[in-house]
């Protein structure tokens, strides 16, 4: 999606699962998250939005740090890592409170 004069960039990939509702629209979230200087402030973006998909944000700053979000409508759950890299796909692979949701990917 970009990258900011601070350094701090983000990529995103939607993330299919059965809640979706009305919501603040993407490029809204995104262009907030690209003002942000940190990862921390970009994490607490994505959670107080009012988000209305599912969405995956891989967020890094200058400093080499790497962050990945999953978020759908009712929740945020996120992984720093040590890590040089950080690959994501189009299916959930952190998020805990999803044991109820039903989740689907294009694989299935």
């Amino acid at each position: 999606m970009g990258v900011n004069s601070a350094g701090f960039g983000l990529c995103l990939n939607a993330l299919l699962c059965e809640i979706s509702t009305v919501g603040m629209p993407l490029l809204a979230v995104t262009g907030e998250i690209l003002q942000q200087k940190t990862i921390e402030d970009a994490v607490e973006v994505i959670k107080r939005a009012k988000r209305g998909n599912s969405l995956n944000f891989a967020l890094a700053d200058s400093k080499g740090n790497l962050c990945d979000v999953e978020s759908t409508p009712k929740g945020v759950d996120y992984l720093f890592t040590d890590e040089d890299y950080y690959v994501h796909t189009n299916h959930f692979l952190l998020f805990n409170s999803l044991k109820k949701i039903k989740t689907s990917t294009f694989l299935n």
